[in-house]
């Protein structure tokens, strides 16, 4: 499902919601983790809309 992600209420990007294993994933891979300033373990606020254009 297309998504949203909004990363402590400042860093947005338009991503997929992906299931794996029955568990239900977004990614935060290296680029974003360095785009918010957070590394592998850090907690943090995540806020997701449906994306009503893709």
């Amino acid at each position: 499902m297309p998504v949203i992600v909004t990363i402590d209420g400042g860093y947005t990007d338009e991503t997929t919601i992906g299931v794996m294993g029955g568990r239900y994933l977004v990614s935060f891979n290296a680029e974003t983790r360095e785009n918010t300033g957070r590394s592998a373990g850090d907690e943090i606020e995540v806020a997701l809309t449906v994306d009503p254009d893709r």
